[in-house]
């Protein structure tokens, strides 16, 4: 998803919707890299939605470490791009408090 197609819908929700939360968080995951999450919650046809935007680096290289002796665990390593990112598209609805994933098809049209 681009960043143009995520303003798209995020101006989409705004203008038909109540809004009642929109932020943003950059956390760093367990193997070193960075993750980015935009999300907007609003009250929907549905009910109380969330839409969120995942934002990671791209994956360039992935090394596998093992070992061929019996029982040892085998380790893999990324390398990730500098540059170039990968985002993904997660739509939620509440259900008694908690969030239960949609399709997003209904909001990457």
């Amino acid at each position: 998803m681009t960043d143009d197609k995520w303003l798209q819908i995020v101006d989409r929700v705004k203008d038909k919707f109540k809004i009642e939360e929109e932020d943003a968080r950059q956390d760093t995951r367990e193997d070193g890299s960075w993750e980015r999450r935009e999300w907007i919650i609003f009250t929907g046809p549905l009910g109380r939605m969330k839409i969120e935007r995942l934002i990671r680096p791209m994956i360039m290289n992935e090394q596998r470490i093992y070992s061929k002796r019996q029982g040892t665990a085998a380790n893999v390593v990324y390398e990730y791009s500098d540059t170039e990112t990968t985002s993904a598209l997660r739509v939620y609805r509440d259900v008694a408090g908690t969030w239960e994933t949609m399709d997003a098809k209904i909001f990457s049209q």
